[in-house]
């Protein structure tokens, strides 16, 4: 080093320890005992730090233990140390769900110290309280903050040009960014676009970075998953129905699908390694729709857990979380995330078919019936839930509510197909007939109504492959079931027998 780099130098860690405390002083003056300076316990600066550790594990009561300790200091603290505290404070409110009081805090940090990312967090916050998840709108008011050059107010302006719905000045705003946060805005805004091939170029790239920070790294592996899968499904028909099948819709790649299987363990393992972060959420559902397809439900369910735990008001993680454990046959685990989800239809209904399957038949119908007046009759789940109720009501000999419900079946034309499920359902549980006069019935029905999918599927768990008369229909059927959704190992093996 030349000699007026060296004073250069001399400058500015002197004045970088004229901005901080005494407490830094005398650390930085102790006994050389570790390899780094530690600060002074019970100190500010160790509050902070510990503040820092506690939000990082997401240990929310502890953490504000330690800045409330913190806060008391500061009438003796540096300007640095005050804008770490305001911006650890606004984190935790952050994390408690409470974005106005994060916004403030902030706010407070930047004017404690004029840092770039004390402003975006600031202007993120408000970001956050006006979004809408509506399709693409203006954000006049969020833009006109975003004013300088520092990489974490520009790839947010990226990220909020993105949500108005304009790709192009996303990217041209992106772009100006000089270092890897520039591949993670773009990957951002081709994300939002669902521009897969694109994101997962841009993740390529910034991955590939020399000395990538850990926290970009973290972001680009978790949208290079979602790339991945994405384009696993693209050779697949457009799915109409809210959740993909738990094996997959027809047509998608296989291989492509365990690619995207790899990239997500590879994100959610460095998720993992800082004890989850928030960002779970961002993954939580194609780390269990890929775990469905691939038969890994029982791997990933402990995983799901401990994250579900400590993000209890993450709405996309905690649905993950009762569909596998749904699938896993752990049904306390399913209702205690479908009790943390925020009220819904779709929220209720999934309950009530949650207590059917996990035979609590009592509060299945009478959860139900609480409900039944404010239905939307159009979900998607209604006709299911309305059949399960039925047939939990019928168990414990509540004949007026099966009729009831029934009846609500029969009167819309979408719900015939349920209706025409529960008559057969309930003919097996009556024993009125017997079950081989029962399945033609339903045959029968399933031809006039059209060959309904719904009435497709209860078919194939209905017939018998290894019965000679029903063999031929069993794999009629599954063949044009096979035409909507991967078959799963256990259809695969039940039509098989049919074509013995």
């Amino acid at each position: 080093m030349r000699i007026e780099e060296r004073v250069g130098a001399v400058k500015q860690i002197t004045s970088g320890i004229t901005a901080r405390s005494a407490a830094f002083i005398d650390a930085l003056a102790s006994p050389a005992e570790h390899h780094w300076i530690d600060p002074a316990l019970n100190s500010l600066a160790w509050h902070l730090k510990e503040a820092e550790r506690l939000l990082g594990s997401h240990n929310l009561n502890r953490a504000e233990i330690e800045l409330d300790a913190a806060e008391v200091m500061l009438p003796d603290a540096a300007a640095l140390e005050i804008g770490d505290y305001w911006f650890l404070r606004g984190k935790w409110h952050s994390a408690t769900g409470s974005d106005d009081q994060a916004s403030t805090s902030f706010q407070q940090a930047h004017a404690s110290n004029p840092l770039g990312k004390y402003w975006a967090a600031h202007v993120e916050a408000q970001f956050r309280i006006c979004v809408s998840d509506e399709g693409p709108k203006s954000y006049p008011d969020i833009i006109a903050q975003l004013t300088g050059d520092d990489p974490a107010v520009i790839s947010l302006k990226s990220r909020v040009l993105a949500a108005e719905g304009k790709l192009s000045n996303a990217i041209e705003v992106a772009d100006q960014i000089d270092g890897p946060e520039r591949y993670m805005a773009r990957a951002l805004a081709h994300t939002i676009f669902s521009k897969s091939a694109n994101a997962l170029q841009d993740c390529d790239l910034g991955l590939g970075t020399p000395d990538l920070p850990k926290n970009i790294r973290r972001v680009l592996l978790l949208l290079r998953a979602r790339a991945k899968f994405l384009l696993a499904q693209a050779s697949a028909p457009t799915w109409i129905e809210e959740r993909l099948p738990p094996s997959g819709v027809a047509g998608i790649d296989p291989l492509l699908v365990r690619e995207a299987w790899t990239a997500i363990q590879e994100a959610v393992d460095a998720l993992r390694e800082i004890g989850w972060s928030s960002n779970i959420d961002q993954i939580a559902d194609i780390w269990c729709a890929t775990a469905s397809m691939l038969g890994k439900q029982e791997e990933v369910l402990p995983e799901l857990k401990a994250a579900a735990r400590l993000w209890p008001r993450l709405q996309t993680l905690q649905d993950a979380l009762g569909s596998i454990a749904a699938q896993c046959g752990d049904f306390t685990t399913a209702l205690e995330a479908n009790k943390r989800l925020a009220p819904s239809d779709t929220r209720e209904l999934q309950r009530v078919l949650l207590l059917h399957e996990a035979n609590k038949h009592k509060e299945c119908f009478g959860w139900f019936d609480s409900h039944f007046d404010s239905f939307d009759r159009n979900n998607t789940l209604f006709g299911l839930a309305a059949t399960v109720a039925s047939i939990s009501a019928y168990k414990l000999s509540e004949p007026n509510l099966v009729k009831k419900w029934s009846a609500e079946l029969d009167a819309h034309s979408h719900l015939k197909k349920h209706a025409v499920l529960l008559r057969y359902y309930l003919s097996i549980e009556l024993n009125r007939i017997d079950n081989e006069k029962a399945l033609d019935r339903l045959l029968e029905d399933f031809d006039e109504l059209g060959r309904p999918f719904t009435i497709a599927l209860a078919l194939l768990g209905e017939l018998d492959p290894a019965n000679e008369k029903q063999a031929a229909l069993c794999v009629q059927i599954a063949e044009s079931v096979c035409e909507q959704v991967e078959p799963s190992p256990d259809m695969a093996a039940h039509v098989g027998l049919g074509k013995v």
